[in-house]
């Protein structure tokens, strides 16, 4: 396995921050900066793209010449704490920001100083604000786009009818809920919600489950959640689907042991088993630098971290001032084609419906 790659920043927001700049003339490095730590999968798939990016000769200036990409790390403990990671950040010269990914953390987007550098986050709750306004983007589809694809998967393939939504207690169980009961009444399917009682136990939610004779079991919730919630049905012989955003989290999988329920279905932007080339080497080379598989966090990373890159490509052909200024915008949202790509990927593989 190869070792450390590139050469870190991590931005204290207690200590002076160094004296870096973007991209210029001079040849300074283009830095990315990423909120979460240097172990997360969004950091991990940045890192990745910019590794290769500096392989191929750096990212491409207007001017022409080639210049080295650097990450920058700002990690944070608290939503409170994100604004002012955000600032260090912009202060350290960032091109980009990508993160906070956590629903909760990402809610505080809001709060941004207006007209900052684009930033790109893999939460997809609803209350996420995306736009120009926030220049924040979106690197997975929304909950809504999802939930849209699930609702035609369940009803359409596999004809379920009694479907009981499990909304657990973390911050984006209850966009993803509320998107997919939306989803299934389009359908004229009803969706019976059960939420968690923060001073009850999964185990008592889950005979509540079983009383609705479920066909299909939705869950939204922290992994813990989920993973006693699934224990509890395994145990009551529950023999219908058993559906969660989370199977491709590395915690929710170990923590499911040898025997996996019959059933599963797994909602993600991205299969690790996609066979498509790009996909194909993406795993590869992730194995070779960490040791272990990618999972959609970090592949949602990586396709924005490289569409980050590849707009400094696109502005050299910008032939004048006022082409520059339309150029620009559309770049530093080189989003908009880029989410298009990750959801078209996102819904063909959930209508596979693999684990």
């Amino acid at each position: 396995m190869r070792k450390a790659f590139l050469a870190a920043l991590v931005v204290a927001l207690t200590v002076a921050l160094m004296p870096f700049v973007a991209a210029s003339a001079q040849g300074q490095p283009i830095i990315f900066g990423i909120i979460g730590s240097t172990t997360s999968s969004t950091f991990r798939g940045v890192r990745l793209a910019l590794e290769q990016v500096n392989q191929r000769g750096g990212a491409l200036l207007p001017n022409g010449q080639r210049v080295g990409v650097s990450p920058a790390v700002a990690e944070v403990r608290t939503p409170e704490e994100v604004i002012a990671a955000i600032s260090s950040l912009e202060q350290v010269g960032v091109a980009a920001i990508f993160g906070p990914d956590d629903p909760d953390f990402a809610r505080v987007i809001a709060n941004r100083t207006p007209n900052g550098v684009p930033l790109f986050t893999a939460a997809t709750n609803s209350e996420v604000p995306i736009g120009l306004i926030s220049n924040s983007l979106r690197s997975r589809a929304s909950d809504s786009a999802r939930m849209a694809a699930l609702a035609d998967v369940l009803v359409s393939n596999f004809n379920a009818r009694r479907i009981t939504l499990y909304q657990g207690t973390s911050a984006g169980a209850s966009s993803a809920a509320t998107a997919l009961v939306v989803a299934l009444a389009q359908r004229q399917v009803a969706a019976t919600p059960i939420l968690q009682d923060p001073n009850a136990s999964v185990a008592a939610a889950a005979e509540v489950v079983l009383q609705t004779q479920p066909d299909t079991v939705v869950a939204f919730g922290k992994v813990d959640e989920l993973l006693e919630l699934y224990q509890a049905l395994r145990e009551a012989n529950f023999n219908g689907r058993f559906v969660t955003d989370q199977a491709d989290n590395r915690a929710f999988i170990n923590g499911l042991g040898p025997t996996p329920l019959a059933g599963m279905i797994g909602v993600t932007n991205w299969l690790v088993t996609d066979s498509a080339p790009a996909s194909a080497a993406f795993v590869r080379a992730y194995l070779e630098a960490f040791g272990e598989a990618p999972d959609g966090l970090a592949a949602a990373a990586y396709d924005a971290a490289n569409a980050g890159a590849g707009c400094y490509s696109a502005r050299r052909h910008a032939a004048s001032a006022a082409l520059q200024r339309t150029v620009e915008p559309a770049c530093s949202a080189f989003s908009a084609r880029h989410v298009r790509s990750v959801y078209r990927r996102w819904r063909d593989n959930a209508k596979r419906c693999h684990l």
